[in-house]
């Protein structure tokens, strides 16, 4: 009987270690996508502003939201949490960075906004400590979410 909950255990890590992934983030193609080796991830749950974006009063939010992503962790070693494939075959996950959710950080420094209702209960009050504090996409007079932004001919 022990034998088999100690084989249970094991085979329960080993899964839950096929959920994650670790390795140096190699390049941040923009606010939440990044490349760990040959491996595109998109971030889980969150949207940041396309790299061409500009907000209303002419900020370079898209440029900023990189840029911002970049100073947390390229060249550093990360931990991502495997959530699922995208329809563009992106591994999606949550970034964690020293035990920190980056997701989580580029939603408190408005540098990204919700992308889902699954995530809501998450990450709301980092967004909402970004819109109270007039951070990142929050200090800019006005700006469209990247979703609506994606839609524009």
């Amino acid at each position: 009987m022990l034998l088999r909950v100690i084989f249970l255990c094991f085979i329960t890590g080993l899964a839950t270690q096929k959920n994650y992934m670790k390795g140096r983030c190699k390049r941040v193609l923009d606010g939440d996508t990044i490349m760990i080796g040959d491996e595109k991830i998109r971030l889980f749950g969150i949207d940041a502003p396309e790299l061409s974006q500009i907000s209303t009063d002419h900020r370079r939010i898209g440029r900023d939201a990189k840029q911002y992503l970049e100073k947390l962790i390229l060249n550093k070693e990360i931990k991502v949490h495997i959530k699922g494939v995208g329809i563009y075959k992106r591994k999606i996950g949550i970034v964690y960075l020293d035990g920190i959710d980056i997701n989580k950080e580029l939603l408190f420094k408005g540098h990204a906004v919700i992308s889902n209702i699954d995530t809501y209960d998450t990450y709301h009050l980092a967004q909402k400590k970004a819109w109270l504090n007039k951070r990142g996409l929050f200090q800019t007079s006005s700006f469209m979410t990247p979703r609506f932004y994606r839609k524009l001919p």
